[in-house]
């Protein structure tokens, strides 16, 4: 492998990971295919954009809620609703749903990824600990949709 052909390999997984942070899957994979690399490449490469994505957004979210007072009340104002929720009957049977929740709206395709799970980890207001393995399983997921959409579609063609 020459030093252009790294240089240009780089170029390629960069524009990807780009794609991956603005677009999402959605832009990530028709990108990867339209440079010819090889899906599982492609997948490898957003699954960790999107588990890093989480990491440091999940960051920025504590970091404001400690130093920015409005964040400070709204968290608080949705802990108040956690807790009526949690001594509701009602409430008992949909906080379960509520984390599957998480993990769903992660993991299915076009509708909005890591950003809207850990939107909808905030609402419910999770542990640090089920808001990484929800929101990193459900991008894991959502990926692998992708890779099998993508793989059927090279196939059909």
């Amino acid at each position: 492998m020459s030093l252009e052909d790294f240089y240009k390999g780089f170029i390629v997984i960069s524009g990807l990971v780009i794609t991956q942070l603005i677009l999402g899957k959605k832009g990530a994979f028709p990108y990867g295919i339209l440079f010819g690399l090889n899906l599982y490449l492609i997948a490898g490469v957003v699954i960790l954009t999107d588990l890093v994505l989480m990491l440091f957004l999940e960051g920025m979210i504590s970091v404001s809620r400690q130093r920015f007072k409005l964040f400070k009340i709204i968290h608080d104002k949705f802990i108040k609703w956690q807790e009526c929720l949690e001594t509701s009957t009602l409430g008992k049977r949909v906080l379960p749903i509520g984390k599957a929740g998480t993990l769903i709206i992660t993991a299915t395709p076009f509708s909005g990824g890591v950003w809207a799970g850990l939107a909808v980890s905030r609402i419910l207001t999770l542990r640090f600990n089920e808001t990484i393995w929800l929101v990193g399983l459900g991008s894991i997921i959502g990926c692998g949709l992708f890779l099998l959409a993508a793989l059927g579609f090279i196939q059909f063609f």
